[in-house]
Parts: C-alpha cells; sequence; structure tokens
C-alpha cells in the first residue's frame, strides 16, 4: 500500500501549501511588529491616565511590574490621600486601593501623585501617576459630570517613562473606569516570546 501524497489526499498542490505556509509567516511576523510599537503609540495618543477620587469615594488601579518597586504618596504631607502600601521583587496584577478623605477640604480640584520607584538594569529611577480629589456636592454622587482633568493636572504630577531603555511602563483604561499599569522589563519579554 502506497501513502498517498498531499495532492492525493487534500486535492491541493504542495507548491500551494508551502507559499501558503511562508504567507502565514510573513503576516505573523507583520503582527508581532505592530504589537511590539502598540504600546509606544498608545502612550502617546491616550490621554495621561489619572486617578479619580470624587468627594470621599475611593479609587483602585491594578499594578503588575516585572522589576523591584514600591507603591507610595509622592508627598507624604498630603493629608487627604491615603494609598495601600505595596512593594517587593515583582508582582503580578494587584488591586492597589487608593483613599480620599476631603473632611476640611474647600469645593475644588486638587492634585497629587502616586509614586511608584523601581529598580531599573540602568538603576533607581520612578514612575508618577497623577491623583485628582474632586470635593463638592456635586461630585458625592457616583454619576459626577466629566471633567477633562487630563488637560490640567500640573506637570509635576506627571512622569510615566523612566530613563532605561528596556523598561517600558505601559497603562490602559478599562470599561470599568480603572487604570492597570505594567512595569515590563522588555528583555525578560523577549525571552518570554523568544
Amino acid at each position: 500500500m502506497t501513502r498517498p501524497t498531499l495532492t492525493e489526499k487534500n486535492g491541493i498542490p504542495p507548491s500551494w501549501v508551502t507559499s501558503s505556509k511562508s504567507f502565514c509567516r510573513v503576516i505573523l511576523a507583520l503582527f508581532a511588529i505592530v504589537a511590539a510599537s502598540a504600546p509606544l503609540q498608545a502612550q502617546e495618543t491616550t490621554p495621561t491616565p489619572v486617578i479619580i477620587l470624587n468627594h470621599s469615594q475611593g479609587n483602585f488601579f491594578v499594578f503588575a511590574s516585572d522589576l523591584p518597586f514600591k507603591v507610595l504618596k509622592e508627598e507624604q504631607d498630603v493629608s487627604w490621600l491615603e494609598v495601600d502600601p505595596l512593594e517587593g521583587e515583582k508582582i503580578a496584577h494587584r488591586i492597589v486601593q487608593v483613599k480620599s478623605n476631603p473632611e476640611g477640604l474647600a469645593d475644588g480640584i486638587y492634585y497629587t501623585a502616586i509614586r511608584v520607584t523601581l529598580v531599573t538594569s540602568t538603576g533607581a529611577d520612578h514612575i508618577l501617576i497623577p491623583v485628582a480629589l474632586r470635593v463638592g456636592e456635586e461630585f458625592e454622587k457616583e454619576s459626577a459630570p466629566p471633567v477633562d482633568l487630563d488637560t490640567v493636572i500640573p506637570q509635576d504630577y506627571i512622569r510615566l517613562r523612566v530613563d532605561d531603555p528596556e523598561t517600558d511602563i505601559r497603562f490602559i483604561l478599562t470599561p470599568g473606569g480603572h487604570y492597570i499599569f505594567e512595569v515590563i522589563d522588555r528583555q525578560k519579554e523577549r525571552i518570554k516570546l523568544g
């Protein structure tokens, strides 16, 4: 008994199978190039992420890091902000609670930042995640009116890149209105994608 050839079995000439495999490889390579550049493009076109606190309501963000890190308040003397302390060598996605205490504050919008210190391959570095507290009756409800806060945040509270070219800071806004921040070691990522 003889084994059927590819043509006999499927009715497809072998040259088509070979060229379609090559075509698939080219398409996959193009997808890999686009995927690798997508995080950088997203950061350039995406509005600045802001953790928004409405009156006395809390909020949270999700954080993950391939590098040693520590999450804390940028300004320790800002009494209206509390951030769950978090530090470690690396961490998978974890919720970080952010709480506000507007007691004694006049109506208005207040700004500060959450500092994430990092140890990159080039040394100590950090990012700053902006936080805005909106105080007043109009902000006490879940459906508080939207404000383009990303356009008025003081620049001192924004730092979403590090000096190490092998470290990416990626962020995305979820449909629920919460941010996911990821600190990615590009070298480890290349090894995983290998």
